[in-house]
């Protein structure tokens, strides 16, 4: 009996055993965000165009935002064909955003205009 509690002395109980194996989650948790920040938080050599910026993607992000925006028939590009697509899609868009802004933004002060006539 005494060799058994002898052996249970040298045995880590339960809580420290939990406790280590959150820290040690919380390491590897902590190793992965490190990991994921260096990723997401690419250097960039300014100036830099947009084309420059799409190229430091991978060809899998590249596919997300393709998917995102719509983009048909440019799944099956290579990378450097891919990025040229979305640069232009990319273009289009902000293009088409600016006018609808411009637009929205002009009606605006077109209905202010008109109430602010329509008391006198």
């Amino acid at each position: 009996m005494s060799g058994k509690k002898a052996n249970k002395k040298h045995e880590p109980d339960a809580e420290t055993m939990m406790q280590q194996m959150l820290d040690g989650m919380r390491e590897h948790a902590r190793r992965a965000e490190i990991q994921l920040e260096k990723r997401l938080w690419r250097s960039v050599q300014l100036p830099c165009s947009l084309a420059d910026a799409l190229n430091s993607l991978t060809k899998y992000e590249l596919d997300k935002i393709r998917q995102h925006m719509g983009l048909a028939h440019v799944s099956a590009l290579k990378k450097a064909a891919l990025v040229e697509a979305l640069a232009k899609g990319i273009e289009i868009f902000f293009e088409t955003l600016l006018m609808e802004l411009d637009q929205k933004r002009l009606k605006m002060i077109e209905d202010v205009v008109t109430h602010s006539n329509a008391g006198h």
